[in-house]
């Protein structure tokens, strides 16, 4: 077959189903194509049956010198970085005066430092292994699912940044006060800090099982050591910290991808074609399914997974914390616009890296280690036993500090909302230092129970965390989503009103769950659109005394006069 006739092979594959075809691309309804498992289980002695001939000739033809685990020059990458990360918090502190540096970086932080802590916050470790680890075992279908950050981008960029850059917030549950009341600033935070709080484990626990098995430490080891640097860090440095370990982490992380790829495609005799060819044989090259059905991953899901997307852009602190902390609304927007792009190239790179690597294992399948217990080890496991000494431990390396960019991240925003939202609105004043000493002792507890969680759930056994951790997403967080979007597109919207829709998505969420078939991608939409609808009807029965709303809706802010605004709490 020609290099031409073999693309061609790849593209026709890619297309997928349409509506009404017999043929499936459900991931589910595919015929195992991860050699090492049958029904789940590791085999210790594996027949890749769909091995041709031609790549057995390829194997014996082509010897691969072999190299099992982590040498001393990897260890000391790992150990190099990780005093980077402590030295980077340590000279952040120095510029730590106030909660706003705190919190915000003085709002000194670049845009583009901004955009890509955006990245890795939302990519996280378990993304950065599990879109490998999707492709390797399945195909091309999760290649949507990053494409909504360019519609959530264009969406924030347009309608939100502008009113909150102007009202200067610290966090975004300072907005729901002023264009409701303080009972849904206080339920939004709270919310918020529920949901964060709780998925700070499933976050970190991921990487901490995959990195046990290619370093010569346990799980819990790998959890503690993540949990201690983490919070160390980000007790010291700050928001500022966080944003540039975020920074250097996407790059790393983002050369690692590409040079796997670039690893296969040299080593594989045939290079890029033979490997997209022997990968749209078995059928990994499939990335559209266009059937009718919300119960698995296709184009409609995906659709309504962008729109529920938006949430995480207007609504999770977590986020907006990165874009509202530079210098002006020109540059929040570009930090916006960065990080949707740069998400869907990095998130595509991923998913290439799984199909490389599936195209290696078939060229070269008694390299598969069949010590495996998950399939989200297969990429740290093709790094320590394929990539060259050094790279494959600064790459290790950068999978810790993807984990540790899930705690960071989290611990400096719930702690921006306990003091920002909790403590400043409800409790007497304290000094700015004051304010400033609690931000780092909360910071320091938040890392602990974060740590702790990752440390109990790891006696679970989860097939796929990916997975589990965009079900939890959808679960608990569209609700949330669905009062800010009251708030920005409507003026009708009112607090009783979006109360209630709030607390009824709860209960619509737990139908969904348990008495429909409905794929967990769709979870964060049914979440948005119940809050949403249920909230606009019932604020025409329980409606607020008329107040201006002036720069707090998309309606209202050619006549804003947000500059002048004052929560109470700045």
């Amino acid at each position: 077959m020609t290099a031409k006739a073999k693309c061609l092979l790849g593209l026709l594959f890619i297309l997928g189903p349409f509506p009404g075809n017999t043929v499936s691309a459900r991931a589910d309804a595919l015929p195992p194509v991860h050699p090492a498992y049958i029904d789940g289980s590791v085999q210790a002695n594996f027949v890749v049956a769909t091995t041709s001939d031609r790549a057995n000739e390829r194997t014996s033809d082509s010897p691969v010198q072999i190299r099992r685990g982590l040498v001393a020059i990897d260890y000391l990458a790992i150990g190099g970085y990780f005093v980077f990360l402590i030295l980077l918090g340590m000279y952040f502190s120095k510029r730590e005066k106030s909660t706003d540096d705190y919190f915000r970086g003085g709002k000194r932080v670049v845009w583009y430092a901004a955009g890509l802590s955006i990245v890795a916050t939302k990519l996280s470790a378990i993304s950065y292994m599990s879109l490998p680890a999707k492709s390797y075992d399945t195909n091309w279908l999760y290649i949507l699912l990053p494409v909504g950050n360019l519609a959530a981008a264009w969406f924030v960029a347009k309608l939100v940044i502008p009113f909150y850059c102007r009202l200067d917030l610290t966090t975004v549950y300072e907005y729901l006060e002023a264009r409701f009341n303080l009972a849904v600033r206080i339920v939004g935070s709270l919310a918020y800090l529920v949901f964060e709080i709780a998925r700070m484990g499933i976050l970190f626990l991921l990487p901490a099982l995959a990195l046990a098995v290619v370093t010569d430490l346990n799980v819990f080891a790998c959890i503690g050591i993540m949990g201690v640097i983490a919070t160390v860090y980000t007790i010291m440095g700050g928001v500022e910290a966080v944003i540039w370990t975020d920074f250097v982490q996407v790059l790393v992380m983002m050369g690692g991808a590409i040079l796997a790829i670039l690893l296969v495609f040299y080593k594989v005799p045939g290079g890029a074609p033979e490997v997209l060819a022997t990968a749209a044989e078995a059928g990994k090259l499939k990335a559209f399914d266009w059937n009718l059905d919300l119960t698995t991953v296709t184009v409609w899901v995906f659709f309504l997974h962008w729109v529920g997307g938006f949430k995480n852009y207007i609504a999770n602190q977590t986020i907006a914390q990165r874009y509202i902390s530079t210098r002006d609304e020109k540059h929040a927007v570009r930090s916006v616009w960065l990080a949707g792009f740069m998400g869907v190239l990095i998130s595509w790179l991923l998913i290439m890296v799984g199909t490389a690597i599936y195209g290696y294992y078939r060229a070269f399948p008694d390299r598969l280690d069949t010590n495996m217990e998950r399939i989200d080890e297969i990429f740290p496991t093709f790094i320590v036993n394929e990539m060259p000494a050094g790279i494959a431990g600064l790459l290790i390396a950068a999978i810790f500090s993807a984990a540790m960019s899930s705690l960071d991240s989290a611990i400096n925003s719930c702690s921006a909302v306990i003091v920002t939202d909790l403590h400043r609105r409800l409790r007497p004043p304290i000094t700015e230092r004051a304010y400033l000493v609690l931000s780092r002792v909360l910071t320091a507890l938040l890392g602990l129970f974060g740590t702790a969680l990752a440390l109990f759930l790891a006696t679970f056994e989860i097939r796929s965390l990916l997975d589990k951790a965009m079900e939890f997403v959808g679960l608990f967080g569209g609700g949330l989503g669905g009062i800010f979007l009251l708030g920005v597109l409507t003026t009708r919207a009112s607090s009783k009103g979006v109360l209630i829709g709030f607390f009824a998505s709860a209960v619509i969420q737990y139908i969904v769950k348990v008495h429909t078939p409905l794929h967990f991608f769709v979870y964060i939409f049914t979440g948005m659109a119940s809050c949403y609808i249920i909230g606009y009807v019932m604020s025409f029965v329980f409606t607020d005394k008329a107040g201006a709303l002036d720069g707090l809706t998309i309606h209202t802010m050619a006549s804003a006069q947000a500059e002048n605004f004052d929560t109470g709490n700045k």
